[in-house]
């Protein structure tokens, strides 16, 4: 995909429309989830199908499809804390940055319960006490109330952009393996004490490992490729 977009042609000259396209991608991405699903996961994904999706019946969408929705939002400053204003759904969220934890015994909301600080110059967000809800529309995935997030907001220039760097954590859905940490332009992979193992470029690996464009990684049985994507342009302030 990345490479027929960069192209204007594909390689050699692939005359598939990008519908096909898509869909392959997205099968491939859906593979991808099904690898680290739990049983209690699978079950979760397949009881949902589209007619019962909130968004349908006029309900906002929840967490995770919310904070990576494509419309634009604001972040302004409301004392020591901050404001986020979504444009999907017209939500308000509240992220506390006076290092308080979350309370112990707060009912779940939509949106859940938001921490802030600033680190390396990026807005990091801790999320808990969330609604069960959708993960994505194409998997029909799901996570429960045991989710929590982690968002990491950075803003770079040339264009000026906001990129979203969100990891999700719910032990009732998915299992953990390995992860990829980006900070300072570098990416690293780390394996999480995994049973199969992680693998790069052919080897497994024991201790974070620096990443570079088109790395072959494979997670247990699970098969990607890293691949570094050229900035995408955005209106100022705003963005994914």
């Amino acid at each position: 995909m990345h490479q027929l977009t960069q192209t204007g042609q594909g390689v050699g000259c692939d005359e598939r429309p990008v519908t096909a396209l898509l869909g392959e991608a997205t099968a491939f991405a859906n593979e991808q989830l099904d690898a680290i699903l739990t049983p209690a996961g699978r079950l979760m994904r397949d009881a949902n199908a589209p007619d019962n999706d909130p968004k349908l019946h006029c309900e906002p969408y929840g967490f995770v499809r919310e904070v990576t929705n494509a419309l634009p939002i604001r972040i302004q400053r409301d004392g020591e804390h901050l404001l986020v204003r979504y444009e999907e759904w017209s939500l308000l969220r509240t992220i506390y940055m006076d290092g308080r934890a979350h309370p112990e015994h707060r009912v779940g909301t939509l949106l859940g319960h938001s921490v802030g600080h600033i680190e390396d110059g990026a807005l990091v967000v801790e999320t808990a006490q969330i609604n069960p809800g959708w993960i994505d529309d194409s998997s029909h995935a799901a996570h429960t109330g045991a989710l929590t997030a982690v968002e990491r907001y950075t803003v770079h220039e040339n264009p000026r952009r906001l990129e979203l760097t969100l990891t999700l954590d719910d032990p009732l859905v998915s299992r953990r393996h390995a992860v990829i940490r980006v900070a300072g332009g570098k990416a690293t992979l780390e394996d999480l004490g995994s049973k199969n193992g992680s693998f790069l470029r052919g080897e497994r690996i024991s201790s974070p490992r620096l990443l570079v464009d088109g790395d072959d990684i494979l997670l247990g049985r699970v098969p990607m490729t890293f691949r570094v994507l050229p900035p995408v342009s955005t209106r100022t302030g705003v963005g994914r």
